[in-house]
């Protein structure tokens, strides 16, 4: 990829990102007011389902179609990197589904025993199958995005979000519901909505596509899973860390003498409204994530390119993150506090502003190594992270509150970012030595 092709497809992505939450903000706000703090509490509850099924069903294939696409394409093979993404979206839908129906029926079991939180079992049925769409937007908009083109990946990202936004209105219409469940109908539709512009998109812009795309399962089968495994692999486990982390955390809370509502409300405030701000500005660095792994893939032979790419993306992830860190203690802060009106919310910003550099390394980097196949690092460099989160929930919150918990996630983010920097580093050094 060149540079120019490279920085044409961030800009697009940021842009369109920026606009995607800045609508998302404005769609947080309006919610929270319709539902309460509580109510974005229970809504974040049911998130962690969501994050299983799309680790196990999703997120391998959709870095699989990525890298595989990018690489076929560069080498003119177009119906090879078509058959990847048939078959990817095949295996990637049927294993949401058989996943959605599990969680469903056992709703009540997960929300019971898992969340000591029975409101949650009818959010958990319908928020589920929000995933099988969303494995169709993403499979499609990770093919474009190997062969770097940006701008579908952008619009039907914003898309989204404007559709559920759209939908609130006329679900509060028809249904007169004022709780949680308005939140996720909305993220249902919304996927529905761009499952079925991706499609729409790709049938209109490859319509010679050959009728054997689908014939040789068999044959690319192995190539697909030997790429995705070990980062649904990964996805998974950080998943599973995290979501014990969500439902440790309101049940630490009670411990610490806060009543099951006052912990739902900093649950709530905390995920739902301060990480949200501080995970704005990563929209730049995740977009640039996105257009590194094709393009680092591209070049994974040639160490002393790799070593120059890490060395920019170490620079850049610096000097945004000093920058983040300074405006959101003077003026960012204070503006999502009045925006969303939670006192609280201006504390848990100005703490957690901090994570603002370490997130942009790790993710970065965590593409790039993605990129070289060293999945399997990640994942020892994710767990040692995430332990830390763990340990601080159960040891510090029932003593010291929800700030213990603001703390560790400092410290594990750091510890991640430099993990995953060093990791990075030591490959590629070996790389040169035997190049």
């Amino acid at each position: 990829m060149s540079v120019k092709t490279f920085i044409k497809g961030t800009f697009i992505l940021t842009l369109t990102g920026v606009i995607t939450r800045l609508l998302g903000f404005v769609f947080k706000i309006i919610l929270s007011r319709i539902i309460g703090a509580e109510g974005i509490g229970l809504f974040q509850l049911t998130m962690p389902i969501c994050v299983i099924i799309y680790a196990i069903g999703i997120s391998g294939f959709e870095v699989a179609i990525s890298r595989l696409t990018a690489k076929y394409y560069t080498n003119s093979n177009f119906q090879k990197a078509f058959s990847i993404l048939w078959i990817s979206t095949i295996y990637s839908i049927t294993i949401s589904v058989v996943l959605c129906l599990i969680f469903s029926k056992n709703a009540q079991w997960i929300s019971t025993t898992l969340f000591s939180n029975p409101n949650i079992a009818p959010l958990i049925k319908i928020i589920v199958w929000s995933i099988p769409f969303s494995a169709i937007h993403c499979m499609i908009t990770s093919f474009y995005l190997g062969q770097q083109k940006a701008g579908f990946a952008g619009f039907s990202q914003l898309a989204e979000q404007i559709i559920r936004m759209i939908s609130v209105y006329f679900i509060i219409k028809i249904t007169g519901k004022t709780d949680a469940s308005i939140g996720v109908i909305s993220l249902v539709v919304g996927e529905i909505g761009a499952a079925l512009l991706s499609i729409n998109y790709i049938l209109m812009t490859n319509k010679k596509i050959e009728k054997n795309s689908l014939i040789n399962i068999l044959k690319y089968s192995k190539e697909i899973r030997k790429t995705a495994l070990p980062v649904s692999l990964n996805r998974l486990s950080l998943t599973a860390i995290q979501s014990i982390e969500t439902i440790l955390i309101p049940i630490t809370l009670v411990k610490s003498g806060l009543s099951n509502s006052e912990a739902l409300e900093s649950l709530g405030i905390l995920t739902g409204m301060a990480l949200p701000v501080i995970l704005f500005p990563a929209t730049l660095t995740n977009s640039a994530a996105l257009m590194l792994l094709p393009s680092v893939s591209a070049i994974n032979n040639q160490p002393k390119k790799l070593k120059k790419s890490g060395s920019y993306a170490l620079i850049f992830s610096l000097i945004f993150g000093f920058v983040c860190i300074i405006f959101m203690l003077t003026l960012g802060a204070k503006i999502c506090t009045i925006a969303f009106k939670e006192p609280d919310a201006e504390k848990y910003i100005k703490t957690l502003t901090w994570l603002c550099p370490f997130i942009f390394i790790s993710t970065t980097y965590k593409s790039m190594l993605n990129a070289i196949g060293k999945s399997s690092q990640i994942l020892a460099n994710n767990m040692l992270s995430e332990a830390i989160n763990i340990l601080f929930i159960i040891l510090l919150i029932p003593s010291y509150g929800i700030m213990a918990y603001m703390y560790g996630l400092l410290i594990s983010q750091c510890t991640n970012a430099l993990l995953q920097l060093g990791t990075y580093n030591k490959s590629i050094n070996k790389l040169l030595n035997n190049y």
